[in-house]
């Protein structure tokens, strides 16, 4: 039995599950939204901490949702040389995650959408004449259907679209008692602490954030152990996890619907964020189908790459290379331009000040990407 219907059906109720469904709600649609867990916004699944800048663009107020505000990054190498990467005033929040999820939720629904929160969507077939979504609540004929049900989305297998490329793993445990510098994060690299990609410590007011990602599940636990024992002093109040994507899937819409988000891929590979760029995205989750592709890549889809090209080159350099290459940006005056021009989203200031500057660094990082 089909119990209602809708035009739109959204799966997923995070921040890009809620920003489609309202920004579908105000163009008129009959929007439905499922979220399988009964409380939106937890279980956490995010490091928090995003540009001022990208908050803004998807139209939050960076204080809003802030557990505090850092104005720049310590990158450590894996022999411990450290790049200090500085603003004069914040650049980044440390957000609440739960609260921001709950916040555009609340926004879809004041907009019109239908919240069916505690609800999973369990399947969905199409023919000629009807699409009907199947959920743990009932049977609804849709149009359309909008996935925004993370890395390894149900919707985007219903819609027979292309799978990812594999993902990174991560683990985050949330500490009291540890004293850090509240304006920095910090990240550290190399094989023998996250091979793949970083680990990181993002300070909250009262807590600090202490994590890692790496290519491979099996070894996360492991990985995730030995970072954590370098904060002896620090208590865990929780422990999250997740996976993060590592590349845009080559087809983010089918006839039938559509993909966003981390399911769409549209996350900076070099960080993990995916707030910014797949709240950015759901933007156009109105459109066709065929529309919402042409106009996501039209849009986003060159910086994507470009931070998809940094993960790749990082991935391929040695520790040993790394260690250098940091050596050299210190020399040269790498971290002035950055701290000037680097911004946590766009990337083509920067590149643009980088090719100027410092030729000389960029032969060398070439010559590492190459040679390992």
């Amino acid at each position: 039995m089909v119990f209602g219907d809708f035009l739109i059906a959204v799966i997923g109720g995070g921040v890009c599950g809620a920003i489609s469904a309202g920004t579908c709600a105000k163009k008129g649609f009959d929007v439905s939204l499922f979220e399988e867990h009964p409380v939106v916004g937890e279980p956490v699944q995010c490091t928090g901490l995003v540009s001022n800048k990208g908050l803004l663009r998807i139209g939050v107020e960076p204080k809003k949702f802030s557990v505090n505000q850092v104005k720049g990054a310590r990158i450590f190498s894996p022999a411990g040389d450290v790049l200090e990467i500085s603003g004069k005033r914040p650049k980044a929040s440390v957000i609440d995650r739960s609260a921001l999820d709950r916040h555009f939720a609340e926004k879809a629904e004041k907009a019109g959408c239908i919240m069916f929160v505690g609800e999973k969507a369990t399947g969905f077939s199409a023919n000629n004449t009807t699409s009907v979504l199947k959920t743990t609540c009932g049977k609804f004929e849709v149009e359309r259907i909008v996935g925004a049900d993370g890395v390894f989305s149900k919707t985007a297998s219903w819609l027979n679209l292309p799978k990812t490329p594999a993902p990174v793993f991560a683990k985050q445990f949330v500490l009291e008692g540890i004293e850090k510098d509240r304006n920095f994060v910090e990240l550290y690299f190399g094989q023998k602490v996250a091979p793949g990609f970083f680990a990181w410590v993002v300070p909250e007011k009262e807590f600090v954030r202490v994590g890692l990602g790496v290519r491979d599940p099996g070894t996360l636990n492991a990985f995730a152990g030995r970072f954590l024992d370098r904060f002896p002093e620090g208590e865990v109040v929780s422990v999250q996890s997740g996976a993060i994507p590592q590349g845009i899937r080559k087809k983010t819409a089918g006839s039938n619907g559509l993909v966003v988000g981390d399911a769409a891929g549209q996350v900076k590979a070099s960080s993990g964020g995916g707030v910014v760029f797949g709240g950015l995205c759901a933007s156009f989750a109105h459109l066709s189908p065929q529309e919402y592709e042409v106009q996501w890549r039209k849009q986003f889809e060159a910086d994507l790459r470009n931070h998809f090209f940094i993960r790749k080159c990082l991935n391929r350099v040695s520790d040993k290379s790394f260690d250098a290459l940091l050596r050299k940006a210190k020399e040269q005056g790498v971290d002035e331009t950055v701290s000037v021009f680097g911004e946590m989203e766009e990337t083509k200031a920067l590149a643009k000040q980088m090719f100027f500057r410092h030729k000389s660094f960029l032969v060398r990082a070439a010559l590492s990407y190459v040679f390992g």
